[in-house]
């Protein structure tokens, strides 16, 4: 019996090393997140305020810095890159232990973010480089699956070890865990691609070149600016009721402590979908498969809305397959958007489509939970529910809608033959830190870490 499609991209020995690195930090980064919120909120008492701060700062250098690192990774050494980052991030996680206090701690986490925003698109372009066209869809499902397995192991994993070692402890698993990538990605055979920056025949340009380049390859190309304008939309309206999700099942008449069910079955829904979709998503285009995602999605949460404000008790059995059909729909928005981006770019400018497609959802999932609040403070919690699902609804559509030009709907060439061990033994023996770019045919990535940073919350989305 063959093997799901899901798992075909990890017949690839080198796309096997950059999984099982980024998997293992995915994990580490839920250790640091849960014990830097439980330092600020439980030992120093920051409150509402440290808490906000640890968000805010969590996010800033994704809008400020991530247009020069994605320009930097296009121009720097990928293993290097990698392997740099992940030592830096260890180094810094480690001086968390030093932090006597929140602003301390709070610029310790911003350096190490701003080192994620070139780690980021720099294994983005790697994975574009290794993996055949054939296992595009099955390398973003792993991904997918990857970041909600670890959305549900990290924090259990995290609890456990503030309730053993504290905080400090949590901090050391972190550091070890960028070790550990490092260790990983170090044998990654690779070569650095040439940098396209401006269309200007080879010539070397400066940074600000290079990085409008980026911007204007966005805003040039029609699939990929929907593609990137629909997914900021999606974001700003699902962060503006995502924190609110407590209070809509308070709404519906249930207790609090049925908000873990909910979210276990958003996760059960991701789980399922993502596994569905990488079975059978290839039958669709990305970007039908984007709109069809959103306006699934959209049509629930504005369920969710109607039923706060009409339903009086109903059974929390007869409300669970709304979370279930969010998670499913979530997945398949998840999987299809980076599709998109890979097949929209070429690799000499991953890194800097990666890194500005990521500044305008960063920055509308900052703004969005006060607009949220306000709305809920001026009209209750269902009609914002009610709302922001019919706009993703209508997002979803025009998404839909758009007519994909002729070339975009061209199929892949003939799958590239990946490396076997072998053959990857081979290439090591044979390294040169600083080829010539090798070109390999019909190569695709799937999508950076963090979509934007912080993406999931009680949604999925």
């Amino acid at each position: 019996m063959a093997a799901p499609k899901m798992f075909e991209a990890l017949r690839i020995p080198r796309f096997r090393r950059i999984f099982a690195g980024q998997t293992v930090s995915q994990l580490g980064d839920w250790l640091d997140f849960v014990a830097v919120l439980s330092l600020v909120a439980y030992t120093w008492h920051d409150g509402a305020a440290g808490l906000a701060a640890v968000a805010i700062c969590g996010a800033l250098p994704w809008v400020l810095v991530s247009p020069l690192s994605g320009t930097l990774a296009d121009r720097l050494p990928t293993r290097a890159v990698l392997v740099g980052c992940d030592l830096a991030r260890a180094a810094i996680v480690l001086c968390y232990l030093l932090a006597g206090n929140i602003v301390v701690l709070l610029a310790l986490l911003m350096l190490k973010v701003g080192f994620s925003t070139l780690f980021n698109p720099a294994e983005a372009a790697a994975i574009r480089r290794v993996v055949p066209d054939g296992e595009l869809l099955s390398a973003n499902t792993l991904t997918t699956f990857a970041a909600q397995a670890t959305k549900i192991v990290g924090p259990g994993l995290s609890g456990l070890l503030l309730a053993t070692v504290g905080a400090h402890g949590a901090f050391v698993a972190d550091s070890a865990s960028f070790l550990a990538s490092a260790a990983i990605l170090a044998g990654l055979p690779i070569a650095r691609p040439e940098l396209a920056a401006s269309g200007t025949s080879g010539r070397k340009t400066g940074v600000r070149a290079e990085m409008a380049a980026g911007l204007r390859f966005i805003l040039g190309r029609r699939v990929l600016l929907t593609a990137v304008v629909g997914m900021a939309a999606t974001v700003f309206l699902v962060f503006t009721f995502d924190t609110l999700t407590p209070l809509a099942l308070s709404g519906m008449g249930f207790r609090p402590e049925l908000l873990g069910e909910w979210l276990a079955c958003v996760g059960i829904g991701a789980v399922v979908g993502t596994v569905l979709v990488g079975q059978w998503g290839g039958k669709v285009r990305p970007l039908r498969l984007m709109g069809i995602s959103q306006a699934v999605a959209g049509l629930c949460v504005a369920v969710i809305g109607v039923t706060v404000d009409h339903a009086h008790n109903p059974p929390f059995a007869a409300v669970l397959p709304i979370p279930i059909a969010v998670g499913f729909a979530a997945s398949g928005l998840l999987i299809a958007y980076p599709v998109i981006l890979q097949t929209s770019t070429p690799v000499e400018l991953m890194g800097r489509v990666i890194a500005f497609a990521g500044i305008l959802p960063t920055v509308l999932q900052l703004a969005a939970p006060a607009v949220g609040a306000a709305l809920a403070g001026a009209f209750h919690v269902g009609p914002v529910f009610t709302i922001s699902g019919l706009c993703i609804v209508a997002v979803g559509l025009a998404v839909v809608a758009q007519r994909v030009p002729a070339e975009a709907r061209t199929a892949p060439e003939p799958d590239a033959q990946p490396l076997t061990e072998d053959a990857e033994d081979d290439v090591m023996a044979h390294w040169d830190p600083d080829p010539d770019p090798e070109p390999e045919a019909g190569q695709a990535l799937p999508y950076p870490r963090r979509i934007p940073a912080g993406a999931g919350g009680f949604t999925g989305l």
